[in-house]
């Protein structure tokens, strides 16, 4: 990343800092260090790492998710695993990327090396503090089919 972008980023202990970019936005988002996503042409870092127990309960979603969806057609995701999201369809160069706590793909054909093309069947965010208006208020609305937010908040 450019002394310049990280001039814009500000302090990066806190996830909800977010810049402006360029008119490639994926094509940037592929350079920078760390975990990132890609929302309303905006980035956001995922750095600080989550909460032990914020990380607990996400273990605990993700052990109860895949006992339940052992012997069916669907995998689920722990993140980082990004979903990528195109207004065109054209996954080499999505328009966001976004890496819930859990996802649930029930459409082999979704997954790709680079994670899930479009909205997973099943999304689970366990919300806390920092980043609570974020995911309800930018990365919610990237999820069309059905989602289901924890409202764990303290974490």
């Amino acid at each position: 990343m450019s002394e310049e972008a990280k001039g814009r980023i500000g302090d990066l202990r806190t996830n909800i800092e977010r810049v402006e970019i360029s008119n490639d936005p994926y094509q940037d988002w592929l350079t920078w260090e760390g975990s990132w996503e890609l929302i309303n042409n905006k980035a956001y870092n995922m750095y600080p790492a989550p909460t032990a127990l914020h990380q607990f309960i996400v273990g605990e979603l993700h052990f109860a998710l895949r006992t339940f969806f052992q012997n069916r057609s669907c995998y689920v995701f722990v993140a980082p695993f990004d979903v990528l999201f195109s207004e065109s369809e054209d996954y080499q160069s999505p328009d966001q990327v976004t890496q819930p706590d859990l996802s649930v793909v029930c459409s082999k054909d979704q997954i790709s090396k680079n994670g899930c093309n479009g909205a997973p069947t099943l999304i689970i965010e366990v919300l806390s503090p920092a980043t609570a208006l974020k995911d309800f208020n930018e990365k919610f609305n990237q999820f069309i089919s059905e989602a289901w937010s924890s409202g764990i908040l303290d974490c």
